[in-house]
């Protein structure tokens, strides 16, 4: 039996590769970068995620103009519950949320400033901080890889002092989840039309 297992897996093998390409799961890339805290030179951590989404580049940059999609993304991990009321995200304005980490941790107050967005470009750059993290600053870009299927490429870099590290691992948990959340959302509204 232990010898017939491989030669079932190598003869499914092309199928179940088929099944998994079409939409892959999120790529990561970690580096040490230098960020800038209170004009002093730190060590900071970047990470860069890449997933494929299945819908359209356009569909997905009208969802991302959202609060709440942008919001509802993140969950669990991350819970933002806005101080005000904004529906939409507008560059140059500040919203401020608080923060809940990993559904029970209320983390007080995050701030997000929306520096840019370009639906044309499909980018987004988001300046975050609240807490102990001095430095989450978000770079989000959609590319079209056909009618159906966009490219969702994300760059994150944070420095969170002495607690740098631990807060790259998390934060790796919380692109992971933004990406699969999208991935499902969008695998579920496409089923029902």
């Amino acid at each position: 039996m232990k010898r017939i297992i491989p030669w079932i897996a190598l003869a499914l093998s092309p199928i179940l590769l088929a099944a998994c390409s079409t939409l892959q799961s999120p790529t990561f890339s970690k580096q040490k970068v230098t960020v800038q805290v209170n004009g002093k030179a730190k060590q900071g951590i970047q990470w860069r995620v890449e997933s494929q989404v299945p819908t359209s580049a356009d569909s997905l940059i009208q969802e991302m103009h959202v609060l709440s999609f942008w919001t509802a993304m993140l969950r669990p991990k991350v819970i933002l519950q806005p101080t005000s009321d904004p529906i939409w995200i507008k560059p140059g304005r500040t919203d401020t949320f608080k923060l809940t980490v990993n559904r029970i941790i209320p983390f007080g107050k995050h701030m997000i400033y929306w520096e840019s967005f370009d639906p044309k470009l499909g980018t987004l750059q988001t300046r975050e901080y609240g807490g102990y993290v001095k430095v989450w600053d978000n770079q989000i870009q959609i590319k079209s890889l056909n009618d159906s299927t966009s490219i969702l490429s994300d760059q994150l870099v944070l420095h969170g002092g002495v607690l740098t590290g631990l807060t790259a691992l998390w934060a790796k948990g919380v692109l992971r989840r933004r990406h699969q959340n999208m991935t499902t959302y969008f695998k579920i509204k496409s089923s029902i039309k």
